[in-house]
């Protein structure tokens, strides 16, 4: 079925998600020490963010209006939550936008870090998810998928010689931290091994109101995991979240006039001082040539700081801002 959008407005929520880091070079995982506690504020800073997402964004019913948020949102004071979290996490935030003024929106949650132990060889296995979620009052399952990393990074945890003695008691290292390294094998006669077969299978291919879409979690798109599995390249979208990645044009796999967004948790820079915009960027496909959005291709992008003092606890340099691009013909 054709999508009925004409249009689509990219909205970027620009905030550091990346650990604090010290004047030595210590780095803490910052949130609050409850589980529970620590979800349910972030939950809140996204719902507030949304809220005033929704009074900027176009009215246009045929606009699709995406929201992305950056890698590594959810992880907490021990670098991930306790796996069965995962679920309560999702929950909460399908909750927040079944609701009829969010039914042209498409919501990507940035991530949600959780992990288990592998007792036989006595390490951490941690899972990094990205929850993608239509907006609107249909059932919330209906209208989700959920997509898991592939790769992990050197970058994703902290390295032990690098814990501040201010994090949990069992935070997670990079030394002692596994990674779902491969999914599933692909199947015979599909297309690609990465388009979904079920919306929670982590494969990150799908169709949602009637476009192609490609979800790619930092290091996977730089290891073209979609390239790598799709021929020829026919995305309507690509959309990246990330913390320390940008978009790279070997990487996109964008039909003609396709679009491709990305929103990153880390400055260019490493600097995390409060109300310092972190990077959104938007690049589209025209004739065969990347281009980058510019102000001839797209028009200016529309800050808007976000005031939400809880955010200060759980992300280096508070709740940080919206980027609010225009919209732009499908």
């Amino acid at each position: 079925m054709p999508s009925k959008y004409k249009t689509v407005q990219f909205i970027g929520h620009s905030l550091c998600t990346a650990p604090e880091q010290d004047a030595q070079g210590n780095m803490t995982y910052l949130g609050h020490p409850s589980d529970a506690q620590d979800y349910a504020h972030r939950c809140d800073v996204v719902d507030q963010a949304i809220q005033t997402a929704l009074q900027h964004a176009s009215s246009d019913p045929a606009c699709l209006k995406l929201y992305m948020m950056p890698e590594f949102f959810f992880r907490g004071v021990n670098g991930a939550y306790t796996v069965d979290r995962t679920s309560n996490v999702i929950l909460e935030l399908q909750n927040l936008v079944r609701k009829e003024e969010f039914e042209d929106w498409i919501f990507v949650f940035g991530t949600i870090l959780s992990q288990s132990v592998d007792t036989e060889i006595n390490r951490y296995q941690a899972y990094n998810h990205c929850l993608v979620q239509k907006g609107g009052a249909a059932p919330a399952t209906d209208e989700g998928r959920l997509v898991i990393k592939e790769f992990k990074s050197t970058i994703d945890f902290i390295t032990w010689q690098r814990l501040s003695a201010r994090n949990g008691h069992f935070p997670l290292s990079d030394e002692w931290t596994g990674h779902l390294a491969r999914l599933a094998p692909s199947i015979p006669n599909m297309p690609s091994s990465e388009w979904q077969l079920r919306h929670d299978d982590g494969h990150c291919i799908f169709t949602l109101d009637g476009l192609t879409i490609g979800v790619e979690i930092c290091l996977d798109h730089l290891m073209q995991r979609i390239g790598n599995s799709m021929e020829p390249p026919s995305l309507d979208i690509q959309l990246v979240t990330s913390c320390g990645m940008q978009l790279i044009d070997p990487a996109l796999n964008l039909r003609d006039g396709g679009l491709a967004f990305c929103t990153d948790g880390a400055a260019l820079d490493g600097n995390a001082n409060a109300g310092r915009p972190y990077k959104t960027e938007l690049k589209t496909l025209r004739n065969g040539q990347i281009q980058a959005m510019t102000a001839t291709n797209g028009g200016p992008v529309l800050r808007v700081p976000l005031a939400i003092p809880a955010a200060a606890a759980l992300f280096c340099g508070g709740a940080g801002s919206l980027e609010i691009y225009p919209a732009l013909s499908l």
